[in-house]
């Protein structure tokens, strides 16, 4: 029992390492914005508007910085 709990710390404290040193960084809202939406409403009438939960567009915003700190890192 007290192996798989050493186990569970080693990967816990790589994986903190490995995205630390990638610059991979995880990101939470503030509590305030927890389980809202982003509403996009388009300029022209008689068009839909399209709500996004907060959590899934901070994700993606993530992902996307992510993905250029690595291209950047290829090109360097």
């Amino acid at each position: 029992m007290q192996n798989e709990t050493a186990g569970a710390d080693l990967e816990i404290m790589l994986r903190k390492i490995i995205r630390e040193e990638s610059g991979l960084t995880a990101v939470t809202p503030a509590d305030k914005w927890i389980g809202g939406e982003l509403v996009l409403r388009p300029g022209r009438e008689g068009l839909q508007e399209k709500t996004v939960p907060i959590e899934t567009f901070f994700n993606k915003i993530v992902m996307l910085r992510n993905r250029l700190r690595v291209l950047e890192q290829q090109i360097n």
